[in-house]
């Protein structure tokens, strides 16, 4: 077993340990979504979404974030898209507008060439606006990738990623969103980055349910041998807020 997955394992282990016995004096909220999306790039398809994002606030200073998402499409029979995606950040707030953190993730997406691919990372984060009206977030990080590919072969790369993140109420009932993460390798060697972005709109129905409309850009300079460098897709879902 790979470095990076025994990594990746025994920090969900502790995580989980963690939730287990500190359950009772933590604050839990977050959002259930199932939709609609349409893609294009490695899959071509209309497929249903499920995702789920969770906060757990352990104390004034540990903030555990859990996010995860499943595309799935069918067509004449015959499976078009199979995507697997969860990871957990841990935020160490520092001062009011500085945080650092600690990420693990793990994902599989057979249309896109990858049988799994393990990434844990740590980094910092810096908050220039952070309000009920709007959130405004920089970060830079380091990320360590283990990939598998359905084509036999494997890759380990460090990654120096930089993010940018903006939240923004416009409306009584409409909060607009959008995310941006910029990835090069940290080692002197190719032309290669990578690029995840998404924009999008929440509308809020009622106390328990939003619907949301978003767009997102999945690019890769060097993608797996035989696929395609760039996907996009757009997901409308409702969204369930616990």
């Amino acid at each position: 077993m790979k470095l990076y997955t025994k990594l990746f394992l025994t920090i969900i282990f502790c995580l989980i340990a963690d939730g287990a016995v500190f359950a009772a004096d933590t604050l839990i909220k977050g959002r259930l979504s199932l939709g609609y999306s349409d893609t294009k790039g490695n899959t071509e398809e209309s497929k249903v979404n499920f995702a789920y994002g969770l906060s757990e606030t352990k104390h004034d200073a540990l903030k555990l974030n859990y996010n995860g998402l499943v595309l799935y499409g069918k067509a004449n029979d015959q499976k078009n898209a199979d995507k697997k995606q969860f990871g957990v950040t841990s935020e160490f707030k520092k001062s009011v507008n500085n945080s650092y953190y600690l990420s693990s993730g793990y994902m599989t997406d057979e249309f896109a060439g990858y049988d799994s691919q393990v990434t844990f990372g740590f980094g910092y984060m810096r908050y220039f606006e952070r309000c009920e009206e709007q959130e405004f977030k920089v970060s830079l990080g380091l990320d360590f990738t283990n990939e598998k590919h359905t084509t036999g072969k494997s890759h380990d790369e460090k990654w120096l990623k930089a993010g940018l993140s903006a939240k923004k109420r416009l409306a009584e009932n409409i909060r607009g969103f959008s995310v941006i993460d910029y990835s090069i390798p940290s080692e002197e060697s190719t032309d290669n980055y990578k690029v995840d972005a998404s924009i999008g709109t929440l509308f809020n129905v009622n106390s328990k349910f939003d619907m949301e409309m978003k767009y997102t850009i999945s690019y890769r300079q060097t993608p797996v041998d035989g696929y395609k460098r760039q996907d996009n897709g757009f997901y409308t879902s409702l969204v369930y807020k616990i």
